[in-house]
Parts: structure tokens; sequence; C-alpha cells
């Protein structure tokens, strides 16, 4: 299972891969910004994004945007990582096609716990 992380601060990126390594998962490619993200997904397979909303020129909210508009990628699943609280922004990201989204700081039972249910969605193998 390959991952992709995407954050502009460069702490949660690290603490949210090592997250992820702590739980299993050890394919996990990581983006500073949306632009770069692009980049990453038209050149790997990816079966996860993991995205945070807020950040600089482009948004979460963009990329998720870009990947359901984008055929050969459109299907991946993708949880957004946000601090955002309004209600209607969160149902428009889901009805754009987010999965799921985590609030910040991330804890790793819930992480695990939404990780595992997409798992058992979209037929990825989650780690033992």
């Amino acid at each position: 299972m390959h991952i992709l992380v995407v954050d502009d601060a460069r702490t949660f990126r690290y603490m949210l891969i090592k997250l992820l390594n702590e739980l299993g998962y050890a394919n996990i490619s990581a983006a500073t910004c949306v632009d770069e993200a692009k980049k990453l997904l038209a050149d790997q397979k990816f079966d996860l994004v993991l995205s945070d909303w807020h950040m600089p020129n482009e948004t979460g909210l963009d990329l998720l945007k870009y990947v359901r508009a984008t055929p050969e990628i459109s299907k991946i699943p993708f949880i957004m990582i946000t601090t955002e609280n309004d209600k209607s922004r969160i149902i428009e990201a889901l009805k754009i096609g987010m999965q799921s989204y985590l609030f910040k700081p991330i804890k790793k039972p819930v992480l695990s716990q939404k990780l595992a249910e997409l798992a058992a969605t979209y037929k990825f193998q989650a780690p033992a």
C-alpha cells in the first residue's frame, strides 16, 4: 500500500509519517504543497491520500477537486486533515468526494480506526 501525505508543515508531516509507520504502513511519500502532490500523483501509484486542508496557495480542497477530476486517480480514497470546523465546508468536501477527515492533533487510535474502515471499504491491505 502506497500512501501520499500532503502538508506544508514539516513537523506535522514527520509526526503523521511516524504514526503511520507505527501502525505498520511503510510505503509513504510526502509532499509539501498541492503542486508537489500533483506531480507525485502523476508519476506514482497511490492507494490513499492524506492531505492537510489549509495550505498556502492551493488548499487540500483544491487537491481533492483535482484528484476527483483526473480519471486515472479519481478513485483514490482521500482523507482530509484539518482544524476546519465549519460544517458547511466539511459537507462541501464530502460532496466533492472526500471519504473522511481527521481533526488535528491526530490521535493514533483514531487514525488506526479510520484506516481500518477505509481498508475494508476500498479493499486495500491494512497492516496486521
